[in-house]
């Protein structure tokens, strides 16, 4: 907080509260109108950088208005075979802290638009590094590193080529990886190698895949540097809600000295309770925000994609992976940027796909009706109606016949429709069936003008001139 400074308090309530949010605020302008005392508590502010940051943690109503319209913007680019997600956050999200910022520590505002994101490279890398763990480490996972690399892209410094010992289990697992695609092949992995052909060095192109593997592997070798792959999605970019908010967190270096191993007075320092630490402020989404995430696939190679295959599943188990154990943003590993399960939102946004879907369905109908001849759509319209009709008397001829049944009455009613129709395939085919409807053993009407009646109907459909 702010040292306030003295000035005389006026009666009246409202500008006493005014006074007081100038002083919170250090609003120098305000006070300087009401005559402040220079007084021992009149001091610049302490807390000049928190100041600055609770000043721009506000959201409003101009940046709610911009997310919003991010959103619909998203939507209504969203192409048929794009993967989204949704997902709440669970604690505070820390993002683009490196950042050049007034106040030292920076914050990741989109460009021109001065709102909070996650940029698209940074959800790719975590999404990245959850698919090579599940690929090294979960024996029960569709995803290999040859996923990996033909989705993502390939990493020439990837976890699994470093040979120090914070590396070693990667290591150990890509070469367990290498032996089996050595035993069993992978389709995955012969797709992309055929795909990156060209950027292999001559001298590597005929080698088998476990052997190219295993190069990859080496040290020495120059094979990775060769190869120039970005990968088959493009991932978005992912913006809180509109009813996403921000706040100013604060990071407080208790025992400073001590970790950096100062000497004071002439000894190591050691942690103790009368140290001064200097807190350090930044800015966070708040928990509570919801983020879409999204990913496009690239044209072309068909043959990688279809080597892949469900290639929106293996990204769904990726994104779970990374949202319930790795986090986005900064500081994941004390806890910021965890995210959890938005079952709303995605019950949502099945909701608004399943209703694209059926109204892309119903223009695709009216497209491919609208294409049809006069005869043609009136042939269809009345297939509708005589296989309704056979569905009623299949379901009728399971039971023994009653003259003056239902059936009969749905008979008459289907006779005196397809009279009144004019297409004649659709009054050949109503007469096959009225003529199925009455024979001895099931269906013949008792009374002998019903009979005529129906027969007469009949002939009538049956007479090419009617």
């Amino acid at each position: 907080m702010a040292d306030k400074g003295e000035v005389d308090a006026p009666e009246d309530r409202e500008a006493r509260n005014r006074l007081r949010d100038a002083a919170e605020r250090a609003d120098w302008e305000t006070l300087g109108r009401n005559q402040p005392r220079t007084t021992e508590r009149w001091v610049p502010l302490k807390n000049q950088k928190r100041v600055a940051l609770q000043a721009a943690a506000g959201m409003g109503k101009v940046a709610a208005d911009l997310l919003s319209a991010l959103a619909a913007r998203a939507d209504a680019l969203r192409g048929p075979d794009d993967w989204r997600r949704d997902a709440e956050l669970i604690a505070p999200l820390a993002t683009g802290l490196g950042n050049p910022h007034p106040v030292e520590n920076g914050f990741a505002f989109l460009s021109p638009y001065g709102v909070p994101y996650l940029a698209g490279s940074g959800i790719k890398g975590v999404l990245r590094r959850a698919a090579e763990e599940l690929a090294l480490f979960d024996a029960d996972s569709a995803w290999s590193m040859a996923h990996v690399w033909a989705l993502f892209g390939f990493d020439e410094n990837s976890g699994c080529f470093k040979g120090d010992d914070n590396a070693q289990r990667w290591c150990y697992a890509y070469a367990g990886w290498v032996e089996r695609v050595r035993e069993r092949g992978d389709t995955v992995l012969d797709a992309w190698l055929t795909a990156i052909r060209d950027q292999l060095p001559r001298e590597s192109r005929d080698l088998a895949s476990a052997e190219v593997l295993a190069a990859f592997a080496a040290r020495t070798d120059g094979l990775r540097r060769a190869i120039h792959w970005e990968g088959l999605l493009a991932v978005q970019d992912a913006f809180p809600d509109a009813k996403a908010t921000m706040a100013v967190d604060i990071l407080n270096p208790h025992h400073k000295d001590y970790y950096e191993a100062k000497t004071v007075n002439g000894r190591q320092a050691t942690p103790h309770d009368a140290e001064n630490p200097v807190p350090v402020f930044f800015l966070t989404v708040a928990p509570g925000a919801r983020f879409t995430f999204a990913a496009r696939p690239l044209l072309g190679r068909e043959a990688l994609w279809r080597a892949i295959g469900d290639w929106k599943a293996l990204l769904d188990a990726a994104f779970e992976y990374a949202r319930d154990w790795l986090g986005f943003g900064a500081k994941t590993a004390v806890g910021y940027g965890a995210l959890a399960h938005d079952p709303e939102a995605e019950d949502r946004r099945a909701g608004a796909e399943l209703r694209a879907r059926e109204r892309a369905a119903r223009e695709a109908e009216e497209a491919r009706r609208r294409s049809l001849s006069p005869e043609d759509l009136a042939w269809e319209d009345n297939l509708r109606h005589i296989k309704s009709f056979r569905d009623e008397f299949e379901k009728a001829r399971k039971s023994a016949y009653k003259p003056g049944c239902l059936f009969d009455q749905k008979r008459i009613e289907f006779m005196k429709l397809a009279l009144a129709w004019t297409e004649p395939r659709s009054r050949a085919e109503a007469a096959k069936l009225l003529r199925e409807t009455m024979n001895k053993a099931w269906g013949m009407p008792s009374n002998k003008e019903s009979k005529q009646r129906l027969n007469d109907a009949i002939a009538t459909l049956e007479s090419p001139g009617s």
